[in-house]
C-alpha cells in the first residue's frame, strides 16, 4: 500500500489546484467539535465518519458527498474515500489528486491538530487493500469494541470503488449509521465574511447545500448561468470556484 503521512515532505503538491487552507482549517474544525458535542443527537454515536464519492457524472443532481468536498476542500474528487477520526483524516484516492492533496496534508496538522492520511490507489488496483488500511485504523481507535461508521445511508453505491468500499465496510465488523441530518447541520451553519460580495456569493452556496430541493451546482453552471458567466470575480472567491472544478 502506497501511503503519504504527511511528513511535510514532497514535491510541488496541489499542480494548480489551491484549496482555501484557512477555509478549510475553519470548516475542518467546526465539524469536529460538532460532531464531538453532538455525538448521538447529530451522528449516531458515530466513531468514524465515511463519505465516498461515486464516478465523475454531468448530471445535476444533489450529493452531500459531493456538497461535503465543495464545502470542505472547495473542489469536488470524485471516486474518493474520505473518513474522518478524532484526529485524523484519511483518503482513499488516485495517485492523481493525491498530488492535489499534498499541500493540504501539509499544512492540516498546525491548522486543526488532524493528521491526514493519503492511501494511494493504482490505476490496476481495486482499493481493498488501502480501504482495508482505513477500516484497521477505525477499529484500533475503537479499543477493541466494534467501532460505529457514519455513513449517508440514501447514496446507493455508484461504480467500483463504491462498491468495493461497500464490500469492505460490510466485512469489517463495523455497524453503521445514517449521519445525513449531521452533515446537513453544519451545511447550516454560517461562515464570517468580510464584505458584501463575499456575502453574495456565500449565500449562494448555502442555499446550495441547505436544501435538497436544490442540487449542487455542477462545473457547468458558471458557463451554463449568464449572470454568473458574466462575473467572473467569482474567481477571488476559493469556494464558489471550486464550484465549477472536478478533480478527475
Amino acid at each position: 500500500m502506497a501511503e503519504r503521512n504527511g511528513d511535510g515532505k514532497g514535491g510541488n503538491g496541489g499542480h494548480g489546484v489551491q484549496i482555501n487552507l484557512e477555509l478549510y482549517g475553519k470548516r475542518l474544525k467546526a465539524l469536529n467539535q460538532k460532531w464531538k458535542e453532538h455525538k448521538k443527537e447529530m451522528w449516531g454515536g458515530a466513531d468514524a465518519l465515511a463519505v465516498v464519492t461515486p464516478p465523475a457524472s454531468e448530471d445535476l443532481r444533489y450529493l452531500k458527498s459531493t456538497a461535503l468536498h465543495i464545502w470542505l476542500l472547495g473542489y469536488e474528487f470524485p471516486e474518493t474515500v474520505m473518513v474522518f477520526m478524532p484526529g485524523a483524516l484519511h483518503f482513499v484516492c488516485s495517485s492523481k489528486k493525491a498530488g492535489h492533496l499534498e499541500d493540504l496534508q501539509k499544512s492540516s496538522k498546525m491548522l486543526t491538530g488532524v493528521d491526514i492520511h493519503i492511501h494511494v490507489k493504482e490505476r490496476k488496483q481495486d482499493g481493498s487493500t488501502q480501504m482495508n488500511a482505513v477500516l484497521e485504523a477505525v477499529q484500533g481507535h475503537s479499543r477493541n469494541k466494534p467501532p460505529v461508521m457514519g455513513v449517508l445511508a440514501r447514496e446507493a453505491a455508484e461504480g467500483p470503488l463504491m462498491e468495493k468500499w461497500a464490500e469492505c465496510l460490510d466485512g469489517s465488523g463495523a455497524t453503521t449509521v445514517d449521519v445525513s441530518s449531521g452533515f446537513s447541520e453544519i451545511f447550516a451553519v454560517k461562515d464570517e465574511v468580510k464584505n458584501s460580495k463575499s456575502m453574495f456569493f456565500h449565500s449562494c452556496v448555502q442555499c446550495v447545500f441547505c436544501s435538497a430541493n436544490i442540487r449542487v451546482y455542477s462545473r457547468f453552471a458558471c458557463l451554463t448561468n449568464p449572470y454568473l458567466r458574466s462575473s467572473m470575480q467569482y474567481r477571488a472567491e476559493p469556494l464558489f470556484q471550486g464550484l465549477a472544478v472536478m478533480i478527475i
